[in-house]
Parts: C-alpha cells; sequence; structure tokens
C-alpha cells in the first residue's frame, strides 16, 4: 500500500493525524479536539488494498495488518462505524446514523478489539509503506474509540457547524433513479429518530457538564428555525432534488415522488425541528455551562 492511501474522503471528516502526530496530553484535550473540531466521527478510508501480485509476495506481518484494517473497514461500510448524516455507506441507504448510546458503546467494543489486535503486530515487521499505514491507522481508530470512550458524541454540534445543518448535505447526493429518490424520501421521514438520539445524547451531556459554553449559543437556534417555521415544504433545501428530477426517472413516477418527499418534510422533518427548536431553547441554553475554561469540562484537570 502506499504511504499517502490514508486519505481524508470529505468535508466532515476530521483529517488523519499527520506522519509524526503529537501526542495529546490528557484525556481532556482529546475530548476537546474531537468535540470541538467537528460535530461527528470522522471515517477516513483505510489503506489501499496491495495489488494481487504484492499480495502474494507479502509478509505474514503485512497479511495480518491487512486482514485487520479490511474486515475493520468493512464493518464500517456495513454501517458498523456510522456517524455522519451524509456518510455514503450502503447501509446508510434507507437511514440515518444510530447514534444512540448503545450503538456508541457497539463501536467502541470493535475499535477496542482493532486495538488490540493491533498491539499484538511488531511494526518494525512491516514493510516501510506499512508502517506508516500502521502509524496513521492506529492512531485514527484510538482517536475514534476515545471520542466514544469520553462521550464526545454527548456534544454533537459546536459553533460552526452542527447535525441539524448537516442533514442539507445528503441532498447533494448524486440520484439518478426511483430507488435513489424513495431511499432518500425514507431518510427524510428517519429525521425524528435521529434528533431523538441527539436530543437524548444533549441531555446526558447537559447533566454531567459537558455542552457547548453558553457564551457561544446565541443565535443558534435561528438555523432551527428556519425549519421549525417552514410552511411551504418546496422551500427547504432538502426538496430541492425534487425541483427538477431527471430523465432516468419515468414521468408517471415523478409526481409521487414529489408528493412524497413534501409529506415527508412537512409531516417528520418540520415536527422533528420544531422538537428540536424547543428542546435547545428551553432545555439547552439554559443548562449549558457558563465558562469557557477547558478544566471546568468533565476530566478537564486529568
Amino acid at each position: 500500500p502506499s504511504s499517502h492511501a490514508m486519505r481524508d474522503p470529505g468535508c466532515h471528516d476530521r483529517g488523519l493525524p499527520s506522519r509524526e502526530p503529537v501526542l495529546v496530553k490528557t484525556r481532556l484535550a482529546v475530548a476537546l479536539l474531537i468535540a470541538l473540531s467537528a460535530p461527528a466521527v470522522a471515517l477516513a478510508a483505510p489503506p489501499t488494498a496491495a495489488a494481487p501480485a504484492s499480495v502474494a509476495a507479502e509478509s505474514a506481518a503485512d497479511a495480518a495488518f491487512r486482514a485487520l484494517y479490511e474486515k475493520e473497514w468493512k464493518w464500517r461500510q456495513d454501517g458498523g462505524g456510522e456517524a455522519s448524516e451524509d456518510e455514503d455507506a450502503p447501509a446508510n441507504a434507507t437511514r440515518l446514523p444510530d447514534v444512540g448510546a448503545a450503538a456508541q458503546q457497539a463501536r467502541l467494543k470493535v475499535w477496542d478489539e482493532t486495538l488490540a489486535a493491533l498491539k499484538k503486530i511488531d511494526p518494525k515487521t512491516l514493510s516501510p509503506d506499512n508502517q506508516v499505514n500502521y502509524a496513521i491507522y492506529r492512531d485514527q481508530v484510538f482517536n475514534l474509540a476515545e471520542e466514544v470512550r469520553l462521550r464526545g458524541y454527548e456534544m454533537p454540534f459546536n459553533a460552526d457547524s452542527s447535525f441539524w445543518s448537516n442533514l442539507s448535505f445528503m441532498a447533494r447526493r448524486e440520484m439518478k433513479t426511483v430507488q435513489d429518490y424513495q431511499n432518500y424520501i425514507a431518510r427524510l421521514n428517519d429525521v425524528p429518530r435521529y434528533f431523538d438520539q441527539q436530543t437524548d445524547n444533549m441531555r446526558a451531556g447537559l447533566k454531567r457538564g459537558f455542552s457547548v459554553p453558553r457564551a457561544v449559543l446565541d443565535g443558534r437556534e435561528v438555523s432551527i428555525a428556519t425549519v421549525a417555521e417552514l410552511k411551504d415544504p418546496t422551500e427547504s433545501p432538502l426538496y430541492a432534488p425534487f425541483k427538477k428530477l431527471p430523465n432516468t426517472v419515468p414521468v408517471a413516477e415523478q409526481a409521487k415522488l414529489q408528493a412524497q418527499a413534501r409529506a415527508a418534510i412537512s409531516g417528520k422533518v418540520v415536527p422533528a425541528f420544531q422538537q428540536l427548536r424547543t428542546f435547545f431553547v428551553n432545555e439547552y441554553v439554559p443548562q449549558a455551562r457558563t465558562t469557557l475554561a477547558a478544566e471546568a469540562m468533565p476530566d478537564g484537570k486529568a
């Protein structure tokens, strides 16, 4: 595999550690780095699989490393490591990510097992390229595990981005077939469940003093209210894919899909935003931490 194989594939990914990563000094530093840099887990691509000829010649250590990251990556692609609203894993075609506490702990178990397996591989026995890949991959999985371990998912937004605003990115996916549009509508109908899980997570964060500082929350409800107060579903950015359907969608199906999209936005998306606004204004902002100092956070003096 190339030493440049591990890359940042999307705008929502946190990016990978540098080739010579700076060691994080405290658990709090890890939590802040993760929670404040982006609202969703980064799921960067694994090392590129070796070509068939090189696979035959690879060492036992290289083969073990490849088998490990391929297994973990397949698990992610099957939906195990999902976390982003616009994640392209096939398992996410008809639903938004499962961000509930139980699902988070299930992910942690897999990543901890992966880290344990990595420890059994001596990086010095790997090829030069794979020694670099090993270091990057290990740090990536460690950061993914630490985010869950420190319950960074209980702060699913920051001063720059949020899970509710990120929904608009899924409207930019390429859609060509009737099934593509039906899948998208299914995701719209899943917004209430997804928002409920995010709200539960934020509520749990509030209880332990883990929240976005109140000082940076002024005006954040505006982006929620814009959707919560929507009267015409066709004015939502989420309806954009249906304004001009491609020729690949039969004319007989177009009106039906448009009606289903309008119903999903009016009946599921808008009410979900209304409930989120109520929670945000009445619970989150009043209970958010008033301090800006990192040491005021859980494990802040670790």
